[in-house]
């Protein structure tokens, strides 16, 4: 699979047929469910799982800062957009300019500061996971995906004890 992928990256880097070639590398991507990435702490090249991705901010059209759990990663390809090849999976949206989330790890909102939190847990404020949404992709998705119960915007009062005895 690896062997085909690197043959493909090299047709398209000498080929004149470049839609067919990205779709073909598109397709084992999505095969495989995994992105070549760059680990942004080791610098050490991995193959990520799409699923362990709770969101992606393109910061150009080659470039991409990917966020999971436990790590952020780099993804830079001159060849393969990032952004149109997982808003054709089916987790993936985007939420605001440049900025795509997968549905499936967003566990809160808050329609107050516009985010889409992805944490378990707010004791640590330094811990908590989240990017910017537009206003209108809270009312839109997050909302009737979640529900209002999980809008963190009316507990910002409240302690982070209280909080997380509210939210379990």
């Amino acid at each position: 699979m690896l062997q085909r992928l690197t043959e493909l990256l090299n047709q398209l880097r000498s080929s004149d047929v470049e839609e067919e070639v990205i779709e073909d590398i598109a397709n084992i991507i999505n095969d495989r469910k995994t992105l070549l990435v760059t680990n942004e702490k080791t610098k050490v090249a991995e193959w990520l799982p799409i699923n362990e991705i709770l969101y992606v901010e393109c910061t150009r059209t080659t470039k991409a800062v990917i966020t999971t759990k436990t790590d952020t990663y780099i993804y830079v390809h001159k060849e393969i957009d990032i952004i149109e090849m997982l808003t054709q999976m089916k987790n993936f949206v985007v939420a605001h300019s440049k900025v795509l989330i997968n549905m499936d790890k967003v566990l809160y909102y808050d329609s107050f500061k516009y985010w889409a939190v992805f944490s378990e847990e707010f004791s640590d404020s330094k811990d908590l996971i989240f990017t910017q949404v537009y206003a209108k992709f809270i009312d839109s998705a997050l909302k009737p995906a979640l529900g209002k119960e999980k809008d963190i915007s009316d507990m910002k009062t409240l302690s982070a004890t209280k909080i997380n005895v509210l939210l379990h």
